[in-house]
């Protein structure tokens, strides 16, 4: 049976303990780390400590552990600074992952240019001096993801990359947002047992509106044609335009979707990526409450 997990995200604290203590107060045992946390010297002990003492269960996402060091993370980077801080902290992921026995980390795929962590307009702010061709942006991508496979072998863990959403069809530097490059990455991906994909449906809606696609289309074929290969479903509301981060609501599509494909879906963590940066808590208070009613038999509670 899927298990259903919510984001640190949905927290507005910046600490560890006070995001576990919050989300744990509202029934909450399986969380994901995220990377609205901030670093702390032993955030690994913490976490070890909540699973083997409270029962939480983990898995992680792209900026956990916090770096010390703010960087935009890029796996098609061609600068070797941004590579060292990424493979840096997939490093220490992968460690955490074999210290707590944390089952998956999901990480953003790449993007042919680096960014600073700066935000404009809600986005981080582009270094177009940085900017390559998609094309060799694509062939060190593949050749990083190789390096990664070969550090993640000597774990059990796995590792999902997540699909993204370009700020425009005009600024489009992602290399995991339109549906042939999903699939192309799938492709890639499956001579590799522990690499899959982190399916984020609230990207794959906002793709969908840039590009012209249908997005529960092109999840349902995804889902039905690599099945083995779905590793993690994010979901989180949005009308379109931006990656808002909104709560669900009743009728939302992606709900509907993980009711039609649940069989389908039965092995696959399923996290809430609700921001508390665009809900109340009060709202997400409610949407917890909401989907322990609507799925109680995928969401575990304390």
């Amino acid at each position: 049976m899927a298990e259903i997990f919510f984001s640190t995200a949905c927290s507005s604290y910046e600490f560890l303990g006070p995001v576990l203590a919050e989300m744990t107060g509202w029934g909450i045992r399986h969380i994901e780390l995220s990377g609205n946390l901030k670093f702390e010297p032993d955030l690994e002990k913490k976490v070890v400590y909540w699973k083997s003492t409270q029962g939480i269960e983990f898995s992680m996402h792209h900026y956990f552990p916090p770096p010390e060091q703010e960087f935009v993370l890029n796996l098609a980077s061609g600068d070797p600074w941004t590579k060292r801080q990424t493979f840096g902290l997939i490093r220490k992921a992968f460690a955490l992952m074999k210290e707590a026995d944390i089952p998956l980390f999901g990480i953003h795929g790449g993007h042919n240019v680096d960014m600073r962590p700066q935000m404009q307009d809600l986005h981080f702010i582009v270094d177009h001096h940085s900017l390559i061709q998609k094309d060799l942006a694509r062939q060190i991508f593949y050749e990083n993801l190789t390096e990664v496979m070969m550090e993640l072998g000597q774990h059990k863990g796995r590792l999902g990359i997540e699909n993204l959403t370009p700020k425009s069809k005009m600024e489009d530097y992602s290399l995991m947002s339109t549906p042939q490059e999903i699939e192309n990455f799938l492709k890639h991906s499956l001579p590799h047992t522990q690499m899959g994909l982190l399916l984020d449906l609230g990207h794959l809606y906002v793709a969908s509106r840039i590009f012209g696609f249908d997005a529960q289309e092109c999840a349902s074929h995804l889902l039905m044609e690599y099945p083995h290969k779905i590793f993690e479903l994010h979901l989180s509301d949005n009308d379109g335009s931006f990656d808002f981060h909104k709560v669900h609501g009743a009728d939302s599509w992606q709900l509907h979707f993980v009711e039609e494909f649940a069989e389908e879906l039965k092995t696959v963590p399923i996290v809430f990526e609700w921001s508390h940066k665009t809900n109340t808590v009060g709202e997400i208070r409610q949407g917890v409450r909401a989907m322990i009613e609507r799925f109680p038999e995928y969401v575990p509670r304390l």
